[in-house]
């Protein structure tokens, strides 16, 4: 089973995390992420809008795509960075 097959082309044909997990029967959440995530790292162009899931039919919506990954990155580096000064604190006592 190829997780791809299941993902519609174009944003207006998105579908659902719920529904792709029953789509697929991949019944685990973590193991769909997976699944996702493989196919991406592979080169398949899937976008997630918050919304659903969907492939890409321009640079355009793997731009906006590329635009959440920059920002949820930030995000956790932000929450790296704070966890690093806590130990600091905490080593410093």
């Amino acid at each position: 089973m190829n997780v791809v097959d299941f993902i519609p082309t174009g944003k207006e044909n998105r579908i659902s995390f719920r529904l792709l997990q029953e789509a697929t029967a991949l019944h685990s959440q973590a193991e769909l992420r997976r699944a996702i995530n493989r196919a991406r790292r592979d080169g398949e162009p899937i976008c997630n809008d918050g919304d659903g899931y969907y492939r890409a039919e321009s640079p355009g919506d793997l731009d906006r795509s590329i635009k959440r990954y920059n920002s949820r990155i930030s995000k956790q580096i932000a929450a790296k960075k704070g966890l690093e000064k806590a130990k600091r604190k905490m080593e410093a006592t």
